[in-house]
């Protein structure tokens, strides 16, 4: 995936490997993050907690006809966490 960068505007391409995790000290929460090459800007992706955690690999470990429900039921977890509200 290709963005552009907010703080220096330059195109930065997301790879997998580029993307952080860090623990988010005393509250069990986990934010995953990028950071742009040219100006070392910090550019959050999502925050998850404990039972979205499990709840991913519940459904890497379901068979693509039953993932719908858990899909939902993450996608609702992750807006609450994000404040994004529902979507």
């Amino acid at each position: 995936m290709i963005v552009t960068c907010g703080e220096c505007g330059k195109k930065v391409e997301i790879e997998p490997e580029n993307v952080i995790e860090r623990k988010v000290p005393g509250y069990g929460l986990r934010e995953t993050y990028f950071i742009c090459p040219h100006c070392e800007t910090e550019f959050p992706v999502c925050i998850t907690n404990r039972e979205c955690r499990m709840l991913q690999v519940q459904i890497r470990n379901t068979d693509t006809q039953f993932r719908e429900p858990l899909q939902k039921k993450l996608r609702k977890m992750m807006n609450e966490l994000n404040g994004k509200g529902e979507r």
